[in-house]
């Protein structure tokens, strides 16, 4: 369930639970092998004949990556960990998890970015955008 994952933040931060694979990968923070884009002719058709998908990018491109090409996907692992720059700066909770985990000065930095709320811009918060299905449709 994508809105219930199995997985939570504090699992894949401490690493306690580690899967060695995975079946999801959010584009936002993910970093794709750029032959990926040979493949053009899939990945773009949220675009064209899947435009009704075309807020969730990633569970598209999750599925181009998984069910199409068979790579695996995986994750980095601790201690190196990405930070969610709009969580870091908007979520309490994430920013004291993950403050114990990088430099303050990197955490003051991020602080104080001139940014728009990202979060509210971002498309995978967007409940009315029914995820589940197209699970169910791929």
């Amino acid at each position: 369930n994508y809105w219930d994952p199995v997985y939570g933040l504090l699992d894949l931060i401490e690493g306690d639970k580690w899967p060695g694979t995975f079946k999801y990968g959010g584009t936002g923070g993910s970093i794709f092998d750029s032959n990926l884009w040979l493949l053009d002719s899939q990945l773009m058709r949220l675009s064209r004949d899947l435009s009704s998908w075309a807020k969730i990018d990633d569970i598209w491109s999750s599925f181009v990556l998984d069910a199409l090409l068979g790579w695996e996907m995986r994750r980095l692992t601790p201690p190196i960990m990405p930070i969610d720059i709009g969580d870091f700066r908007e979520n309490g909770s994430y920013r004291r998890v993950m403050s114990g985990r990088t430099d303050s000065g990197i955490e003051m930095h991020l602080l104080e970015l001139d940014l728009p709320s990202i979060l509210k811009s971002s498309t995978w918060r967007d409940e009315t955008v029914d995820k589940q299905q197209m699970f169910r449709t791929l």
